[in-house]
Order: C-alpha cells, then structure tokens, then sequence
C-alpha cells in the first residue's frame, strides 16, 4: 500500500494537516502539491491510501481545487477527505470534495474538518493547529486506520447542501505597493496564472480568488488586500467567530 497527501494548500496550513494524517499512516508517504499551475493527471488503485485535503474559501472548496482534483483518477482508492477552515464554517466544502471524490473513483471512508489560522485575517485561529488540534488530528487518522484494516468501506456522511451554495466571487485582488522588487516569486506561484510573469507587480482580479499566497511569500511585504476588503472580512468574522472553533470528524 503507498499512501499519498494530496492537497491544495496556498498557504500552507492544509498541506502541513494533510501530511500529519499521511505520516500517521506511513512514514514514507508521497506528497503531491494539487496548488501548482503545471497540472498533470494522477492515477491510484485500489491498494493505496489517498489524503485529501482542500481549503474552504466562503463555504466551497476553490473552483482551482476542484479542477486540480478531477485531474486524479482512481480505480477504488481509500480516501481521508479533510476540509481545512478558519473558524468560521465548512458548509458545503466537504460534501463537494467527496462528490468529486466518489465521481473519480475514489472510496471515502474517513472525512474531517480541521481549523487553522484563517488565510485573510491571520489573528483569527492564530496558532491553529494547535498541540489539541494535533491530537484530535493523530486521533482522527489512527481511526481511520482501524476502518481500513477492518476493511469498512462504507462513506461517512458529512453535512452541507445540493445544490452548493453559490461559490464565491472574483473581483478583489491584493494591491501591490512601490515596495515589488519584481522578483516574480509571487507569479511563479500563483494558483491561479492571476500575476503575470513579465509584471510580477500587477494582478488580474477576474483571475484572483483571494488565497493570499502572493501575500505570505512576498518578502517585500508590498502585497496586502485593499484596506476596506480586509476591514469587511474582519467584521464579518469579528460576528460570526465565537470563542473555539471546534473541529469536525466524521467516520
């Protein structure tokens, strides 16, 4: 069996949970990062173990995540689905990922949800995943492990809505201030092809869907989200963020 970490983690939170589930399975798991533009299809069979994780943006997973995830084919592969989020909810970006699971050929046995630091507002679930997050997390692939061994293929059922909810809007991009070096380490990574390589210092919103990637690498720190979009997320989360977040597991 060879069990893989697949994950769609622009700002690294998702991959670090996807790859502490993976190494709770086999230590000498393969990682495979679904963020990159130079997409290729992927194929499993029925004798490997894939973790899926994907991060919700707005109660879906990225419109970019499902299409990188629909690359991957498998003939009865074990899924670990896990939605990744930061406080606020999942709504229906577990159920998506598991219908896009299923329809690929995958066996869902196992589905969480797990918080981390929120990708927009960082003070939100700042320090998350915790050492009880890691726990629950440990906790959660060691279950999961049972189920396989017991071979209990049968598929949890998660929450969320068919249809999903309406996926969020383009039209934002972070601004980019007279600080840009143009090194272009921001357009090379870019899920989204949304910064051109030849003017690293410009951003088609149409294209950007807000994962704040370019933010978190720009080591000139000249790229931030225009002040009242940031002030918007904030309040939204300021009264919809109550105390701990808990985490979602669903066997």
């Amino acid at each position: 069996m060879t069990v893989f970490a697949l994950h769609f983690s622009p700002t690294g939170s998702t991959k670090q949970i996807a790859e502490r589930i993976a190494a709770s399975l086999d230590l000498e798991f393969k990682s495979i990062d679904l963020t990159v533009q130079s997409l290729k299809s992927f194929d499993f069979d029925a004798k490997d173990t894939a973790v899926v994780a994907m991060p919700v943006f707005a109660g879906r997973i990225p419109a970019k995540a499902a299409e990188a995830l629909k690359m991957c084919r498998a003939n009865g592969t074990c899924a670990l689905s896990v939605a990744v989020f930061g406080a606020r909810a999942v709504e229906d970006a577990l159920l998506e990922t598991n219908d896009i699971l299923k329809a690929q050929g995958f066996k869902t046995i196992a589905s969480a949800a797990f918080v981390a630091r929120h990708s927009v507002v960082p003070s939100v679930a700042e320090g998350r995943p915790d050492a009880d997050d890691l726990t629950q997390i440990d906790a959660f692939a060691k279950n999961a492990a049972d189920k396989i061994m017991r071979k209990d293929f049968t598929e949890p059922e998660v929450p969320g809505h068919r249809p999903y909810r309406d996926a969020p809007t383009a039209g934002v991009a972070p601004l980019v201030s007279s600080a840009c070096i143009k090194c272009g380490l921001c357009a090379e990574n870019c899920p989204a092809a949304a910064i051109p390589l030849n003017a690293p210092n410009t951003t088609d919103a149409l294209k950007c869907f807000m994962c704040m990637r370019c933010v978190r690498l720009c080591s000139a720190k000249a790229r931030a989200l225009p002040e009242p979009v940031l002030n918007h997320v904030e309040e939204l989360l300021k009264n919809t963020v109550k105390g701990r977040t808990k985490n979602e597991i669903y066997l």
